[in-house]
């Protein structure tokens, strides 16, 4: 009886030292990359699966997009060199999931939907069967190509698809539970990307219930200022702006999270959304160029994305300018040039964008996308992904469970600019350190809308901080009597100084049968 039970004991104690897995999760780094950028007009614009993906730089890597097949509920390659449709196969999919070879903590996500296809969703969320199909098609996709999870960007599905959708994710959660349970394999991810504006936050996120379903979620905190707006502002302001009664006080990033957790989201499942390109207008006067001045129209087209308001930054970078200005109650920059008007993230900015997130408790940052930032280092002269390799520093530094690859300290880089160009603040310029340990201590209430409007705010300011923070520890979970890994939340159940105090009574416990 004795060596039965030992030889039992054995069995399970080797079965859970085989499942458990030291948390690959933490303060999230969540990084886009874009399928279209291979193939960009411009070549030196072009970013490269193969090349340029750096598999340490990101905790989680999501793949944007495939396509959805409404007709056979189904997802699909977006472009021929995506997918060969073997198994096992290659193409750009089989690429992005074999990074894994080379950080085995990373996590691969596919994401279905964005601007262009989410209009599929409305086509098969009429029928409870179809939605059944679709989940199952889905597991199917995405585990024959070793991706980790599935993102759902339904840009963006208003009231009348509340309920629906929150029965869709309880249909992906349930067939990806159940694939792991009969497989006993890891549990595939769910997350969703959500909005930033006032008006799509309240009309199409039963939050209480989505949160029951999806492992985080992506918040697309930007393009609150674009080539729609009237005046000058920035596409992923921090903090509102109380100083000018003009302004829309949801517009920006501290209300729009807030916003979330108002509703009822855990800040450990909301993961602040990063832009790597600016919004850039055209100016009606030179002379009228602070933030919410006219403009005409929005800025013109860069040397390399091609695009009419909005310049990454990269052609930031490039870009003449007649001055750099930090505003310190948005913090953020803008620079401008003659009548061009840009306004813009840079590794100061993003820095106290990161700690932000980690001083409330957020889930990690997300940043769309890897294209965006100078991947080559060729521009901006701060080394290769300046904007990504900041967040990674400072995450690495602030967040106390965040896997760290290697030891590594932020550390200023000072660079001289090859344009003449004069630098001033409004107020006083703030810059995080190079140990990026200094505590911003505001924490205000704003949030979104993707047009900008003129209401009338208060001049006070409300304060609102999440505090104090949620513990994020581990969690244990007792399924069949057995003590199995709560893949969902892609969480460690046992630390690993629990591991080993179990351990280490399990060998004591033997050593008594014998």
């Amino acid at each position: 009886m004795a060596d039965f039970l030992s030889k039992t004991i054995f069995r399970v104690l080797l079965w859970i030292t085989l499942t458990l897995q030291i948390d690959a999760g933490g303060f999230k780094r969540v990084c886009y990359y874009t399928n279209w950028s291979e193939n960009r007009a411009v070549v030196e614009s072009r970013f490269h699966l193969k090349e340029h993906i750096d598999p340490f730089l990101c905790t989680h890597l999501i793949y944007a997009f495939a396509n959805i097949n409404p007709s056979k509920l189904r997802i699909e390659r977006a472009y021929p060199t995506e997918d060969d449709r073997l198994l096992p196969g290659s193409g750009l999919m089989f690429d992005f999931t074999d990074l894994k070879k080379k950080n085995p903590k990373l996590k691969t996500i596919l994401s279905i939907g964005g601007e262009t296809s989410s209009d599929a969703f409305k086509v098969i969320m009429g029928s409870d069967k179809n939605i059944k199909s679709f989940a199952e098609n889905i597991h199917i996709y995405i585990n024959d190509r070793n991706f980790d999870g599935i993102d759902i960007n339904w840009e963006y599905r208003g009231s009348i698809y509340k309920t629906e959708f929150v029965y869709f994710l309880k249909e992906l959660r349930s067939v990806f539970a159940a694939k792991a349970r009969d497989t006993r394999s890891e549990q595939k991810l769910i997350t969703i990307a959500t909005a930033a504006g006032k008006h799509f936050i309240e009309s199409s996120y039963d939050m209480p219930e989505i949160i029951k379903y999806v492992d985080f979620i992506n918040v697309m905190a930007f393009d609150y200022f674009g080539p729609w707006s009237q005046v000058t502002g920035f596409m992923a302001p921090l903090y509102s702006r109380y100083s000018d009664k003009n302004f829309d006080h949801t517009l920006s990033q501290n209300w729009t999270m807030n916003e979330y957790v108002r509703l009822g989201a855990p800040p450990e499942k909301l993961v602040l959304g990063l832009h790597g390109a600016g919004s850039s207008f055209t100016l009606k006067s030179m002379v009228n160029h602070s933030v919410g001045d006219a403009v005409s129209a929005g800025g013109k087209a860069g040397p390399l994305l091609k695009l009419e308001g909005r310049m990454a930054y990269t052609e930031i970078c490039m870009m003449g300018k007649d001055a750099v200005v930090y505003d310190k109650e948005q913090q953020q920059k803008f620079a401008y040039r003659r009548t061009l008007w840009v306004g813009y993230e840079d590794p100061d900015t993003i820095a106290k964008k990161v700690q932000y997130a980690v001083e409330n408790n957020f889930g990690g940052v997300m940043f769309w996308s890897l294209d965006l930032d100078d991947f080559t280092g060729r521009y901006c002269h701060q080394g290769k992904y300046p904007l990504l390799s900041k967040v990674k520093n400072v995450s690495e530094t602030l967040a106390p469970n965040t896997v760290v690859d290697k030891i590594t300290t932020p550390k200023v880089i000072v660079t001289k600019s090859t344009t003449s160009e004069t630098v001033v603040s409004l107020n006083t310029t703030e810059t995080l350190s190079s140990k990026a340990v200094d505590t911003i201590k505001t924490s205000v209430t704003q949030g979104t809308h993707q047009k900008q409007s003129t209401t009338t705010v208060p001049t006070t300011t409300t304060t609102t901080t999440v505090w104090p923070p949620r513990d994020r520890g581990f969690r244990l979970f007792i399924i069949d009597l057995l003590i199995i890994i709560d893949s969902r939340n892609s969480t460690t159940i046992l630390s690993f100084s629990g591991l080993i105090i179990l351990l280490s009574l399990s060998i004591c416990f033997l050593f008594l049968l014998r």
